[in-house]
């Protein structure tokens, strides 16, 4: 086996985006199999090219790590950091300590380019490792609102009954309506797909970036 720590190359592409079809069983992007979004992530974002620690077994790619270099004010002062995303390990090589073999190499790499910290989000299958492994330290939790769109499918997942997942998914509708008009609230009428953020998205950063210790910086 062999593992590299480096900058993301363009040649990495094809590899990335199918070991991410591999693990998480869904492309990487809405568009053909990733290569788009691959290319809009890891190599243009506007803070440098992601961070990568892969691992090869002969030529095929099993694990990568990956961090994505950011800007944060913190306590008014700027300071580089990276964002944990997409680490992925192959199910033929999970459980086999990769993950964490990865993680300290990269995080090692970041440090002696400069970056200050690494945060992310992590899910039920990783905060394990993060904390009891890597020695992250849990700063609060982010609560979690959701809308189901289809509310029978949602609900028949967990009960696997049609009928009672049928007058839940009723009842939860009709008291979730309830409450959107007495929030004055108009599903199509307020939400709306686009293609990038304006400068109007610029403006409302910079009215509340001094509300919060901790800042993301949109340049």
């Amino acid at each position: 086996m062999e593992i590299e720590v480096r900058e993301i190359e363009e040649k990495d592409c094809e590899q990335i985006t199918s070991l991410f079809i591999d693990v998480f069983k869904k492309p990487m992007g809405k568009e053909d199999k990733g290569s788009k979004h691959f290319f809009w992530e890891y190599i243009n974002n506007p803070f440098g090219k992601v961070k990568v620690a892969l691992a090869f077994d002969e030529n095929k790619l099993i694990g990568a790590n990956c961090l994505l270099p950011i800007k944060l004010n913190i306590m008014n002062k700027d300071v580089k950091a990276t964002l944990s995303f997409d680490s992925m390990i192959h199910p033929d090589y999970q459980k086999k300590g990769l993950f964490t073999n990865l993680s300290i190499r990269l995080y090692n790499y970041v440090t002696n380019k400069n970056f200050f910290i690494t945060y992310g989000f992590p899910n039920t299958n990783s905060y394990y490792v993060f904390n009891k492994k890597l020695n992250w330290k849990e700063i609060g939790k982010l609560p979690l609102l959701i809308k189901p769109l289809k509310t029978y499918t949602f609900i028949n997942r967990k009960i696997k009954n049609n009928f009672i997942s049928r007058t839940i998914a009723c009842i939860f509708d009709f008291f979730l309506k309830i409450n959107f008009s007495l929030l004055n609230i108009k599903n199509k009428d307020n939400i709306k797909e686009i293609d990038f953020f304006d400068d109007s998205f610029t403006e409302l950063w910079r009215s509340v970036r001094n509300n919060f210790n901790i800042t993301l910086i949109r340049d």
